[in-house]
């Protein structure tokens, strides 16, 4: 701050650094398939975000697999877009929702077509802005913050972009700032608990 950098421009330099890459790999691989990633694994997704590839397209990424069907998914269509919307939504896809998914699943590159449609729908978008206010600004998120949220995501912000804004924010500033107050962590160290995002 004092060589003139913003409070966004540092917490994007973190949360899009070597450390803040590996905690998010690390969390994505523990949230969608239950283990660690092996050394290898975790060096070629850091170098695939530091190529550009978005925190939403790698979890699309890791959903998409095959180790995800086959483990969470329990090798069949029905079980896998039954683990999307839990590992998603948190809640399992009503029958209209299975009725309308379920044969696109079945065509050629279906999978991937179902996976963006429900990180880009707009209760995956509220889930992910709500949980990232309650990480970052240790409170439950309210009304007006939700709807300014999902406008920038809606907008093409992205998970890292969104926490660097409500890093960036006076309320997040006091809440680090105050005396004896650790209700919010850090910011590379809370980012692990929600995997950047989540």
């Amino acid at each position: 701050l004092a060589s003139g950098a913003s409070r966004d421009q540092i917490a994007m330099f973190l949360l899009t650094s070597t450390e803040g890459f590996g905690v998010f790999v690390n969390r994505v691989y523990d949230e969608y398939l239950g283990r660690a990633p092996s050394s290898g694994e975790v060096s070629t997704a850091i170098g695939t975000l530091a190529s550009g590839v978005t925190p939403e397209n790698f979890r699309a990424a890791i959903l998409g697999s095959a180790e995800y069907y086959i483990g969470p998914g329990l090798n069949t269509d029905a079980g896998f877009l039954d683990a999307l919307y839990l590992s998603l939504l948190n809640r399992a896809a009503s029958p209209t929702e299975s009725a309308s998914f379920l044969p696109l699943l079945a065509a050629s590159g279906g999978h991937d077509a179902v996976i963006q449609a429900i990180l880009g729908s707009a209760e995956y978008r509220t889930i992910l802005a709500s949980r990232s206010v309650t990480m970052m600004l240790a409170r439950a998120a309210d009304t007006a913050t939700l709807n300014y949220l999902n406008t920038l995501l809606s907008a093409g912000f992205t998970e890292f972009q969104i926490l660097s804004v409500l890093v960036a924010s006076d309320e997040y500033f006091n809440v680090r700032t105050s005396p004896g107050d650790c209700s919010a962590a850090p910011l590379i160290v809370t980012t692990s608990g929600m995997g950047i995002g989540d």
